[in-house]
């Protein structure tokens, strides 16, 4: 352990997102790498993190269990995974009073319901994108809807990679939750259109998804009117944003008390 800094039990370290993140730690002042994590079958088992980014952090060997000397004070769990792993690590920590920074998607409702009850044990920030800009995103967006109300109708487009398994995307869903809680009156999302009689509700949120090359993420909002109509993009070049974001959420969750938290809290949005 590096002293007066804050150790990262990474979750997922051989992921395109855990590969980001472990560049970022190897040059970070206030964060280390306390454990590399991964799948029981993953061929880069019992190797070093040089393996994933091409430098030598000494001593630290991809695992598929959490060390015993990570699970103390001090430590964070950063999780980008699959949803069973996520909740088998979350489970660990949890009991052990760690906090955690969760950006895995896909959880089914007792899994959310699962997460929501560890947060009681130890902090969580929970957040389906990490992104600095997506945050303010969805700031936007809730400002938005509520300022043209329900004359203006809503359709979310959202674009990802070609390996991306779960849609829609768990930041397009957010992006429908930031414009419904804007409106009084309860919406519908609606996952694509096909087929015939589709007229579309005046209170309906779209959810389009696109998969193909390799798109990092890109999330269009569009606000439409009689006449006009006002859209709100984010596009995303590089996972280093999403890991930057991760880092600083996982320095703001050092100290907090338990309870449930999104990227909407860490940078002060609410």
């Amino acid at each position: 352990m590096t002293l007066n800094k804050t150790g990262i039990i990474l979750n997922g370290c051989a992921g395109r997102m855990g590969r980001n993140i472990l560049t970022l730690l190897d040059n970070d002042d206030e964060l280390y790498l306390a454990a590399a994590l991964e799948a029981r079958d993953h061929p880069l088992l019992g190797k070093d993190v040089s393996a994933l980014i091409g430098k030598t952090l000494p001593g630290k060997k991809i695992t598929c269990e959490i060390p015993s000397d990570a699970l103390t004070e001090g430590n964070v769990l950063l999780d980008f995974s699959t949803p069973a792993s996520t909740m088998e690590r979350l489970a660990i920590t949890a009991e052990a009073g760690i906090p955690a920074v969760v950006g895995t998607t896909g959880f089914t409702k007792e899994q959310q319901k699962m997460i929501r009850h560890l947060s009681a044990k130890a902090a969580v920030v929970w957040a389906p994108n990490m992104s600095i800009g997506v945050n303010l995103l969805f700031k936007l967006a809730q400002d938005a809807a509520s300022c043209l109300g329900p004359g203006f109708e809503a359709e979310i487009v959202e674009l990802h990679h070609d390996k991306k398994k779960d849609s829609p995307s768990g930041t397009a869903l957010r992006l429908a939750e930031a414009v419904r809680s804007a409106r009084e009156d309860d919406c519908d999302l609606v996952f694509g259109r096909h087929g015939k009689d589709l007229s579309r509700k005046p209170l309906d949120v779209g959810i389009h998804s696109i998969r193909a090359g390799d798109i990092v993420g890109e999330h269009t909002l569009i606000l439409a009117g009689q006449g006009e109509r006002l859209e709100l993009t984010h596009r995303c070049s590089s996972r280093v944003n999403f890991a930057l974001g991760a880092l600083r959420a996982a320095f703001w969750i050092r100290d907090k008390e338990p309870g449930l938290y999104d990227m909407m809290d860490v940078l002060g949005l609410k």
